[in-house]
């Protein structure tokens, strides 16, 4: 079993279990679990301006973990092709930020960081259409699913596939 332990999100418990590989948690709830993802991984994201993902998983025990966080690219990131869950447990959803405030390269597309809100040509404190198509698809016929988000102003989101509803956390 894993226990929560300050800066370091997962270690062994004293009884001895080890932690899975690449995890996080547990947390009581799936929100509690994503919120903590998006707020290890959201500095690097800035950082390097590059998007971050994960997924949010309830293990065998009922409680809720998060896979360490992927780098993707300047304008997206695959968590269901660059991690996974361990084996006898749920994904309840997924999670993943926007990198720094950027505009877009006029002749290539790729992000230029501004760090500017107000110089933000992907709105990038929001979820994205294809973000709320992902929580969807990977969602459908799973009870609670939802997806996560942070962006740079470092407010959490959290999307509602079945109902729809964008939310802070």
């Amino acid at each position: 079993m894993c226990v929560r332990g300050g800066k370091n999100p997962c270690k062994p418990s004293r009884s001895g279990g080890a932690c899975p590989a690449g995890t996080n948690g547990p947390f009581a709830t799936q929100d509690e679990a994503a919120r903590a993802a998006l707020d290890a991984s959201n500095p690097d994201s800035i950082r390097d301006n590059r998007e971050y993902s994960g997924l949010i998983y309830r293990g065998a025990d009922g409680q809720y973990y998060y896979t360490r966080p992927v780098q993707g690219t300047d304008q997206g990131a695959n968590p269901w092709r660059d991690t996974s869950i361990p084996p006898d447990t749920t994904e309840v959803g997924y999670y993943h930020t926007h990198g720094d405030y950027s505009t877009a390269d006029p002749a290539t597309g790729a992000a230029v960081r501004t760090s500017d809100p107000a110089k933000d040509d992907f709105n990038s404190d929001n979820f994205s259409g294809p973000d709320k198509r992902a929580a969807q698809s990977h969602g459908a016929g799973v009870p609670g699913y939802a997806g996560y988000l942070q962006g740079p102003g470092g407010t959490s989101r959290r999307y509602d596939p079945a109902s729809g509803s964008d939310t802070t956390l």
